[in-house]
């Protein structure tokens, strides 16, 4: 529960996002065009604006006694799985996005999608898992009857989850077939904003 504390708050969990960008931001950079990498900068450095308005490390105005802990919904072990499954495919899913845009910007709309296919498949399993831990969370620790019917977080995870399951089709399409090249281009981009 220690460490799940450090992604139960808000602040938190953006800092966690910003640490798995980091780490798929560094396997990206060797193979990413410049234009595509100014994207995935300006990505990392929105969520770094976002860290200095809401400084999880802020000091409290008063010093508790004793500190309440962590939630008692959270103090679950899939808490401790869930949101790095989740952050993780968060983070993937932003290649695809970067590439497609990269792809726009240098009008180099051939090979973009073979390197966004493994970051793509990457991040979609990685969403999925976290989505069925914490649905399986959801309705152990609460048993609402349902898996996904209380939580708008749950729910705002399966949208680009569903969303990207789209677009490795549409990417197995366009590398076999030749078809869906634009609509690849939106399901990258709308994917990642679905994420946002």
């Amino acid at each position: 529960y220690l460490i799940s504390s450090f992604w139960a708050g808000q602040e938190g969990s953006v800092l966690f996002w910003v640490f798995c960008g980091a780490w798929v931001g560094k396997t990206l950079i060797p193979r990413a065009k410049p234009s595509s990498l100014l994207f995935y900068s300006l990505i990392q450095g929105i969520l770094s604006i976002i860290l200095l308005l809401n400084n999880p490390f802020a000091e409290l105005n008063i010093i508790p006694g004793e500190g309440l802990g962590l939630n008692s919904l959270l103090q679950n072990p899939w808490m401790a799985f869930h949101p790095p499954f989740i952050f993780l495919g968060y983070a993937s899913l932003a290649v695809p996005y970067v590439l497609a845009l990269g792809s726009l910007l240098s009008k180099g709309q051939t090979e973009w999608n073979i390197r966004a296919f493994p970051w793509t498949l990457w991040g979609w399993l990685n969403l999925g898992t976290g989505i069925f831990m914490g649905a399986f969370w959801a309705y152990q620790v609460l048993g609402w009857g349902g898996y996904w019917s209380w939580d708008p977080v749950e729910n705002a995870s399966l949208i680009p989850w569903l969303t990207g399951g789209a677009l490795i089709h549409g990417l197995l399409m366009e590398k076999r077939q030749g078809k869906m090249i634009r609509s690849n281009f939106v399901l990258a981009i709308g994917t990642y904003l679905l994420v946002i």
